[in-house]
């Protein structure tokens, strides 16, 4: 698992994973946040990367609440990739959680990803 705290934090990751899907997405994502002022504050924006060996019960560590417990503000589904974004302050700080589409991935994740898939669906 890997964690990033603010957005320069988070933009340091992108030449290790330039060229990929995940790459791709972190990038249009740290563009549509760029708007914010606050984007710079580390406690505005955390990211996750999760492993597929990773545990739900680890995420929920760093998180520091349950993830299973509440619904995330905004589910997307990429090719390789599940994106979550979890709103947790008024002024629109969070949390992006990329959980990996892989067969040894918790399957409570993966059960999670789905279920908000299907409750978050037009």
């Amino acid at each position: 698992m890997q964690v990033y705290e603010g957005m320069p934090a988070v933009r340091s990751v992108l030449p290790s994973i330039f060229g990929t899907e995940l790459g791709a997405v972190i990038g249009r994502r740290i563009d549509e946040l760029s708007e914010y002022l606050e984007v710079d504050d580390p406690s505005f924006l955390r990211v996750i990367i999760l492993e597929p060996i990773d545990a739900l019960t680890t995420l929920h560590d760093v998180l520091g609440f349950s993830l299973v417990e509440r619904n995330c503000d905004v589910i997307e589904s990429h090719e390789e990739w599940f994106e979550l974004t979890l709103v947790l302050r008024d002024d629109g700080a969070g949390v992006i959680v990329y959980i990996p589409k892989s067969l040894t991935v918790d399957p409570g994740l993966l059960s999670y990803c789905h279920t908000q898939m299907e409750l978050l669906s037009p």
